[in-house]
């Protein structure tokens, strides 16, 4: 559309449309209806108050109150009217009701934005928090200190027991059920030892597992014998533990 094209350029248009009118008078063609089709046209333009305007103006024509209208002449009324709402800086000025909406609108993609903001810093300071373990301090401050000498190295605490562990900077003492299978930051943990262990079995011992640090220490002996066997050594064929 015209209209659309021209971005509701009133003065614009009308000089496509003239250059239309023109063009086809020079080819002998008629142009029937071009005063219908200005007011249908003018109707598509973005300003609510210049549709109104035009509107009376076709009333006041299809009344018979105008007994005289032709294109040009219609054409220049809308012209003047545009350059009026410009010059006043009202053209395509929104209403009321629609500056209420667009303000309304804006308040919640502000709300909308900021709550996403807040999400995203929280998300942001449970991961550091996360990477940073909170201090122990007021009733958990005992979790600061190792055991003394004749104390147990379990403790029950609020339903939970804990295990003393050396290795642990930012506090001695650990939850029991994460620390079954030693610690991870042991230098010489092995990883799913209690897996290894469940299928071996000392018959010296009356059919007891072997202690998990009998098969850590036989582990580690076990990969430097492998390491050796590089250069010349040959560990045996049912492997140290076999």
């Amino acid at each position: 559309m015209l209209m659309k094209a021209e971005k509701s350029n009133i003065t614009k248009f009308n000089s496509e449309v003239d250059d239309m009118i023109t063009s086809l008078l020079a080819m002998d063609q008629e142009c029937n209806d071009i005063l219908s089709n200005l007011f249908g046209a003018y109707q598509a333009a973005s300003d609510a108050s210049f549709r109104k305007y035009i509107k009376d103006e076709e009333v006041k024509w299809e009344n018979g109150e105008t007994l005289v209208l032709t294109a040009d002449q219609l054409m220049q009324k809308a012209d003047a009217r545009y350059k009026v709402l410009v010059e006043k800086k009202e053209w395509a000025k929104p209403s009321k009701e629609e500056a209420d909406l667009m303000a309304m609108k804006a308040a919640i993609d502000l709300e909308v934005n900021q709550s996403e903001i807040s999400k995203a810093g929280a998300k942001k300071e449970g991961k550091k928090a996360a990477r940073n373990p909170r201090e122990n301090a007021g009733e958990w401050e005992w979790k600061n200190h190792p055991p003394a000498a004749n104390e147990s190295k379990e403790k029950v605490f609020k339903g939970k027991t804990y295990v003393h562990c050396k290795f642990h900077k930012n506090t001695q003492w650990v939850l029991k059920d994460g620390h079954q299978g030693g610690c991870r930051l042991d230098p010489n943990f092995v990883k799913d030892v209690d897996k290894m262990t469940s299928p071996l079995v000392d018959k010296s011992e009356g059919g007891k597992p072997h202690s998990k640090q009998v098969l850590q220490y036989a582990n580690a002996l076990m990969a430097a014998i492998q390491h050796e066997s590089s250069g010349g050594f040959e560990e045996d064929g049912d492997g140290l533990l076999g």
